[in-house]
């Protein structure tokens, strides 16, 4: 072998190692890159939840129209009302959530309404059960581990009472029972990987006041005291991207090999 053959062989050694070392690295930073992204992907089809505690409760007051009995201008709290004597009715509702995790930012949105429900006492079927939006729909952006809500609403028991009354006397239905509902309905949506997109549901509170009857006593209906759950928290909105760069990190590091 010349001396010349000698020397091209040197350089084309030292070339050789020095793309084997180059290519070697880059192979080593695509894997490091595709176990990254591939785990990534990993978790995000594992669902992952939050987990949360929520308490709603509210308060009313029967507002008396003039008579020569009492004195008050309203009363609270349980009692017997006469029906005639009840000029209009409020309704102070709060709605609480506690979530086990900081720094989760979300949206929430809220409602409240009335309905007249006139029931067949057999069967319990609805015969009639207008809506009466009294609160429209709310939504605000909030953050942290506490979620406060507190609205009231004004209504006129009288005017709900006189429709039940006139619907069951047009049609003599003497076997129904009457009732006025009035519903806040509370639903949080999430806006961080933290949160699913999903709503987690609404949590639905509820003053039932008793309609074509002499006395009436209102009652509160909520899920049981500090109801627990869980809330779904996965984003998957760049799901689909992240499958892409898993299968461009494994092509590439595949062909790397190929190529060393």
């Amino acid at each position: 072998m010349s001396e010349i053959e000698r020397l091209q062989r040197n350089i084309y050694q030292k070339r050789r190692k020095t793309v084997i070392v180059f290519l070697a690295v880059v192979i080593a930073l695509v894997t490091a890159l595709l176990a990254f992204v591939g785990v990534t992907y990993y978790k995000m089809n594992k669902d992952t939840y939050v987990s949360y505690t929520e308490k709603g409760e509210v308060i009313y007051k029967a507002y008396l129209a003039d008579n020569q009995f009492y004195s008050e201008e309203y009363l609270n709290g349980s009692h017997a009302y006469v029906s005639t004597l009840i000029e209009k009715m409020t309704a102070d509702f709060s709605y609480k959530l506690q979530m086990e995790t900081d720094n989760v930012k979300y949206q929430y949105s809220y409602k409240v309404d009335a309905q007249v429900e006139v029931k067949d006492k057999e069967t319990g079927m609805a015969i009639y059960n207008p809506y009466f939006e009294l609160i429209a729909p709310k939504t605000k952006s909030s953050s942290g581990k506490k979620l406060v809500i507190e609205d009231s609403v004004a209504f006129n028991y009288d005017a709900y009472n006189r429709l039940a009354k006139n619907f069951i006397a047009a049609y003599n239905l003497d076997e129904t029972e009457s009732t006025l509902i009035v519903r806040m309905y509370v639903a949080v949506l999430g806006e961080s990987e933290k949160f699913a997109n999903e709503s987690q549901g609404n949590y639905i509170i509820k003053l039932c006041v008793p309609l074509n009857k002499a006395t009436v006593t209102p009652f509160v209906e909520t899920p049981a005291d500090d109801e627990q759950g869980q809330i779904l928290a996965v984003n998957h909105s760049n799901k689909s991207l992240y499958k892409k760069l898993v299968i461009a990190a494994a092509l590439a590091d595949i062909a790397l090999i190929i190529i060393l």
